[in-house]
């Protein structure tokens, strides 16, 4: 392997070096106490460099006592995902079928959780294309609008919770979720009552995620009604990340 240095200046304990170093084979790695890593193709040093750059991000924003809000939209507006690192050609690929399915721009759609970071911000656990699914952002309030009145009109103003799936009481908590959702500006497609535009999403969705198998573990989507609220959803998640005394 090609050797290259990795600085880790100020990730702080010994816990997340070795977080980070189990994210490589081990064939392309060398340790050198005080030195760093050593080591990797190009493409793993693309993905180390996302780590720590997505974590320096919201370190350094946390130190400059920047605003939560100010971090997520600094994260998820503007630094490159790590899923696709090294890959650009793929991630277009992938943006343009959900943009073409839903006649929708580019810019609105947007990767979030681990498959963006590199690592689960709540659980502290590293992106594994054949365990963890890619989180997909779609922004557009139009599109939340039209599930908004869809949800309603199916499940008649929500008093019928019978076109939720599951048993009564399954159904029951998945109408209060989907509400708790749609307060915040957010559409879970997942949680909506039964009806065909829904059934053509879950098809959709499910065969993109076995197109893209080698790289994820499925593909899920949630529609925001603005970039507001998608920065305020991934701002909860930021927040669990500092939370943890280790991430300091």
């Amino acid at each position: 392997c090609p050797a290259r240095t990795f600085s880790l200046s100020g990730m702080g304990t010994l816990w997340r070096i070795g977080w980070i170093m189990s994210l490589v084979p081990r064939r392309c790695l060398i340790w050198r106490w005080g030195c760093g890593i050593v080591g990797g193709s190009s493409f793993l040093r693309d993905e180390l460099n996302h780590i720590v750059n997505h974590k320096k991000l919201i370190d350094d924003g946390a130190k400059a006592h920047l605003p939560k809000r100010q971090i997520a939209r600094q994260l998820y507006f503007l630094s490159p995902s790590f899923a696709f690192a090294g890959n650009l050609t793929l991630q277009l690929g992938l943006y343009e079928k959900v943009c073409d399915f839903l006649h929708l721009p580019l810019s609105a759609i947007r990767l979030v959780g681990s498959g963006h970071t590199g690592f689960s911000l709540v659980k502290n656990t590293p992106f594994d294309k054949e365990k963890s699914d890619l989180d997909i952002a779609i922004v557009d309030q139009s599109l939340y609008l039209d599930f908004f009145e869809l949800a309603f009109e199916t499940t008649d103003g929500w008093r019928d919770v019978s076109k939720f799936s599951g048993a009564p009481w399954i159904q029951r908590k998945t109408k209060d979720d989907f509400l708790r959702y749609l307060r915040k500006g957010v559409i879970r497609p997942d949680m909506m009552p039964s009806s065909p535009r829904k059934a053509e999403w879950d098809n959709f969705f499910g065969k993109l995620g076995n197109d893209y198998h080698s790289f994820c573990n499925g593909i899920s989507a949630g529609i925001y009604a603005r970039e507001l609220f998608m920065a305020a959803k991934q701002e909860s998640a930021i927040a669990a990340y500092l939370s943890n005394p280790g991430n300091l």
